[in-house]
């Protein structure tokens, strides 16, 4: 019985190491960049964005919750810019004062929920009310030095109408690019690993003392 508690207190405790450790980057409301040229719609100014990276299925889990609802009969589109490695030249928007929010892979995702990576079509993205959410495999996305936990994230919306740079009307975070939260975290993902073996020692010691049936 007090080995079972012990790997009980270590489950929640890796439980609660990970529920601690979960990020979201908050957007103010209505901070369009001053260098967009587009309609200032609702759906284009981002609240909140987090990534998640799921170390066990190798994934990364986004959502994104904009100021409006996603309006798909007015166009429009969200990248999501990943940074994946220290190159000597990333990409970046030093032209219009973001020189922070490196990149040098652009995932799309349209209105309509299609996310493409260049000329590949991904997982389809969920779109629902002013949010939108959805999956990218780690095996998507190239390394260029970083291991995924290291990965820099940064989402920005585009308007359907202007072009270049005066498309881009907000970015999140502003001006800075920032890691995905892990899931399980490796203290937690220690922790179950021992709770879970606590558990299974005992169940075999009850099994021998527990008499074969006639």
């Amino acid at each position: 019985m007090r080995t079972l508690k012990l790997a009980s207190a270590l489950l929640l405790a890796a439980a609660s190491v990970t529920a601690a450790q979960a990020t979201t980057v908050l957007d103010a409301t209505g901070d369009f960049l001053a260098s967009y040229g587009g309609a200032h719609d609702a759906d284009l100014d981002v609240t909140e964005f987090s990534v998640v990276y799921n170390s066990i299925a190798q994934r990364f889990d986004y959502h994104a919750t904009l100021a409006g609802n996603i309006n798909n009969a007015i166009g429009g589109r969200y990248v999501i810019g990943v940074y994946t490695g220290n190159n000597t030249t990333p990409n970046n928007f030093s032209a219009i004062g973001a020189g922070g929010v490196l990149f040098n892979q652009a995932i799309s995702i349209s209105k309509a929920g299609v996310v493409t990576l260049g000329a590949n079509t991904l997982s389809a993205a969920t779109i629902s009310g002013s949010t939108f959410f959805g999956s990218i495999l780690v095996s998507q996305l190239t390394s260029q030095g970083f291991t995924p936990e290291q990965y820099g994230w940064n989402l920005w919306p585009r308007d359907a109408v202007s072009a270049g740079t005066a498309a881009i009307s907000d970015f999140a975070p502003n001006n800075a690019v920032f890691a995905a939260s892990v899931v399980p975290e490796p203290a937690s993902w220690a922790l179950m690993i021992c709770g879970f073996g606590l558990i299974g020692g005992t169940l075999r010691r009850k099994a021998r003392r527990t008499p074969a049936a006639a």
